[in-house]
């Protein structure tokens, strides 16, 4: 099924889990920030979100040079990951 293989992806990487789990739980947040939080450099971070963002399980927001990243409730995949992360 298409929805077990796209979570398997995800979660083949442990920097991508770190940043889900970290935008599950913070809601929004910037790359630095989660670079921070999940010990992860700038480049790792950004070039995890960019995949995640093809995947449809994060959306961007942009305020000029900002870029705000969240979990995108609608992505199927997305709500499975958050579901089975928050009874964990």
């Amino acid at each position: 099924m298409k929805i077990n293989m796209d979570i398997e992806e995800i979660f083949a990487s442990r920097g991508r889990t770190r940043i889900i789990k970290t935008l599950i739980i913070e809601k929004e947040m910037n790359i630095s920030e989660l670079a921070k939080r999940t010990g992860l450099s700038y480049t790792s971070v950004n070039r995890h979100l960019e995949e995640l963002k093809k995947k449809g399980v994060i959306m961007e927001k942009r305020f000029g040079r900002i870029r705000i990243f969240k979990i995108n409730e609608q992505n199927k995949v997305a709500k499975a990951i958050e579901e089975f992360i928050m009874k964990t």
